[in-house]
C-alpha cells in the first residue's frame, strides 16, 4: 500500500506536456476522441493523437482562409510556435494532397497564410 500523496507517482505528469491537449477529453465536440495511451509508446501515441485530431478539424473557408481549431492555438502558445511553425506542424499532419490545398491558401502577394481559429464547441458530443 502507497503512502498518501505517493499515490499515482509513477504516473504523474512532472514537467509541461503541450501534446496533452490533444489527449483530454471532457466530452464537448470539439474535443479529442478517446484514446487508450500506453507508457512504453506515450510519446509516440500522444504525437499520433494530435495528427489525428488536425487531420479531422483543419478546414479551409470558400475565401481561401485556414481554419485551425482553437485548441491547435493553445498548442502553439505552450510550445512557443511562431505561425510559420503551426503551419509547418499542420502540414506535417495531413496527407499530400490536404498539403497542397492548403498550400493554394497561401497569399501569393505576401506570401503569409490567412487563418481564422475556429471556437472550441462545448456542446456535448463525446466520440469513442
Amino acid at each position: 500500500k502507497g503512502k498518501a500523496g505517493e499515490l499515482g507517482k509513477d504516473y504523474a505528469i512532472t514537467q509541461p506536456e503541450p501534446l496533452l491537449h490533444f489527449a483530454l477529453c471532457s466530452g464537448n465536440f470539439s474535443d479529442p476522441s478517446v484514446r487508450i495511451y500506453t507508457p512504453k509508446n506515450v510519446k509516440m501515441e500522444l504525437e499520433c493523437g494530435r495528427e489525428e485530431y488536425v487531420r479531422s478539424n483543419v478546414g479551409i473557408s470558400k475565401d481561401n482562409k485556414l481554419l485551425l481549431p482553437k485548441l491547435v492555438e493553445l498548442y502553439a502558445k505552450d510550445t512557443a510556435l511562431c505561425h510559420v511553425g503551426v503551419l509547418d506542424m499542420i502540414r506535417n499532419s495531413l496527407p499530400c494532397e490536404a498539403r497542397i490545398k492548403i498550400q493554394q491558401c497561401q497569399n501569393k502577394k505576401h506570401g503569409r497564410f490567412a487563418v481564422d481559429w475556429i471556437a472550441h464547441d462545448f456542446r456535448f458530443g463525446l466520440l469513442l
